[in-house]
């Protein structure tokens, strides 16, 4: 399964970036995420972990596996034979930022999940890119 999500804003690369990096602060940027709390550091570090649970789906933790901060967030999470990997990517772009999201499972049981619910992942990939960089453009989340 291979998904791959892209939106521009007006947002700086830095207030991207921001928000990406600030994976706590998800639940009140985007309805894609339930709850999203740090096991580790509350930043995003290589080796992080993350418990993230999102509307009709199971808690899953999620490991940081790559950073280049200001740039690139990698993350993953193994479960039902299947390794799940999301990698948001910001970029400069003319006078705003684009922020590209791209999921991947692969696994033994991959393409069983795929097929039962890949478009539904794919879906929620937009909402939360969208959002998130919404997010950005709009400033800090309240409170």
């Amino acid at each position: 399964m291979h998904a791959q999500a892209r939106a521009e804003t007006p947002a700086a690369a830095e207030a991207v970036w921001a928000v990406v990096a600030a994976p706590t602060t998800w639940p009140e940027r985007t309805d894609t995420v339930d709850v999203l709390v740090a096991r580790d550091e509350d930043r995003p570090t290589v080796g992080a972990r993350y418990r993230l649970r999102r509307p009709s789906t199971r808690a899953m933790t999620w490991t940081v596996t790559a950073l280049d901060p200001g740039r690139l967030l990698r993350w993953e999470a193994r479960v039902l034979g299947a390794r799940t990997v999301v990698e948001y990517v910001v970029a400069a772009d003319g006078s705003g930022s684009v922020l590209t999201a791209t999921y991947t499972q692969d696994g033994p049981l991959a393409a069983a999940l795929g097929a039962l619910g890949g478009h539904h992942q794919a879906l929620v990939l937009e909402r939360e890119v969208s959002a998130l960089a919404a997010s950005a453009a709009a400033g800090p989340p309240p409170g």
